[in-house]
């Protein structure tokens, strides 16, 4: 017996629509932010900072961030080991960097900074994450380069290469002599560093939109993963169907918008019409594209597209059988919104409002590298 028209359509809108509809998601759970920077401003920020850390490598920058620890006693310092003096609340004491001032007296003020600072031994990633955490936002990262916030110009002396070193300190050394940055100016430094931060977003903004996270140190792609049950149960007509997809790749661009390419999007179902059972399924192409927008929060707001398709059912019956493929090409597109959250998950009803429909269906965001 012929498949009636109006029961195949029913069923493939319960196989097809329901994936769809999976893309309605609010998600329910909070973790780790997407990170939203384009693959092409990713690259160019990463060789600059390749730059950068390369300066931040020179024994005259490296030597006080970790290098040479002259309050160990093992320590490689040419002026011996010092007695470490620090406060109840744990911070070095006038006293613990006063004794410096014996050999880097040319200096006032010489210190090494905290271990949370140091350089050595650390990666052109890990060095980008210290800096994100340390600094925060782009313009106070600018006006470290600069000046040192205002404060004791560390930065500028690391450049003259004197070491602060007074006469006795430098009848300690060896052949002394001043050994200055080569290849780069302070003012390049500050130049590379502004490019930087541009590259990565705003300046006044967390560096890489979020100072906590390694966005801008390492590069990530995200996905759409989703899956579907539906059944109608009505009269004599029983039907389950079961939709999935691939994952929908996200392809982020410069200026915050985005979208994937196209993805093929498939269903099949089983059931029985009083004496008869029935099988389909079909698939129809998915694309999605759209802008993320706050800063802070951000969101993504998308539309997701599909494209026409077809669907394929048959039915054997006590004394009859048939099948058949129905293309349709009619396209249709939704708009909504998601928090950019990894892992962000909604689980909702599906096949609303079809007469004895039902199931359920869910959504998430995903970070696929």
């Amino acid at each position: 017996m012929p498949i009636p028209k109006k029961l195949a359509v029913v069923f493939l809108i319960g196989a097809l629509g329901v994936i769809i509809l999976a893309l309605l998601a609010s998600p329910t759970a909070a973790q780790e932010k997407v990170c939203t920077l384009s693959d092409d401003s990713f690259e160019k920020a990463k060789a600059i900072f390749a730059r950068m850390a390369s300066v931040f490598r020179n024994p005259r920058c490296v030597n006080c961030h970790g290098g040479v620890n002259p309050f160990t006693p093992n320590t490689q310092h040419a002026g011996g080991a010092y007695d470490k003096s620090l406060d109840k609340e744990g911070f070095p004491t006038s006293e613990m960097f006063g004794q410096c001032q014996t050999c880097h007296g040319d200096f006032p003020g010489w210190a090494i900074p905290t271990s949370d600072m140091w350089f050595a031994g650390k990666d052109d990633v890990e060095l980008c994450k210290l800096l994100k955490r340390q600094f925060g936002n782009g313009e106070t990262l600018i006006r470290h380069l600069t000046n040192d916030l205002g404060g004791t110009p560390f930065i500028e002396v690391g450049f003259k290469g004197t070491r602060g070193l007074n006469e006795m300190g430098r009848d300690m050394v060896d052949h002394y002599r001043p050994e200055p940055i080569q290849g780069v100016t302070q003012a390049q430094l500050v130049q590379m560093g502004s490019d930087w931060v541009d590259a990565l977003g705003s300046r006044s903004d967390p560096i890489g939109g979020d100072s906590d996270s390694d966005c801008g140190c390492v590069q990530h792609h995200y996905a759409f993963e989703s899956h579907s049950d539906s059944t109608i149960n009505y009269g004599p007509l029983h039907w389950a169907a079961t939709g999935s997809a691939p994952l929908i790749r996200l392809v982020f661009e410069k200026g915050g918008g985005f979208h994937s390419d196209k993805a093929t999007l498939t269903a099949s179902g089983s059931g029985t019409a009083g004496p008869c059972s029935m099988q389909g399924g079909g698939q129809t192409a998915l694309s999605v594209k759209g802008k993320t927008v706050g800063e802070t929060d951000k969101k993504l707001q998308i539309t997701a597209t599909s494209e026409g398709g077809q669907g394929t059912g048959s039915a054997e019956c006590p004394h009859a059988s048939d099948s058949m493929t129905m293309p349709f090409q009619q396209s249709s597109s939704i708009s909504f919104e998601l928090d950019a959250i990894v892992g962000a998950r909604h689980d909702f009803p599906t096949m609303q409002g079809v007469p004895g429909g039902g199931g359920s269906a869910w959504v998430k965001l995903i970070k696929i590298d």
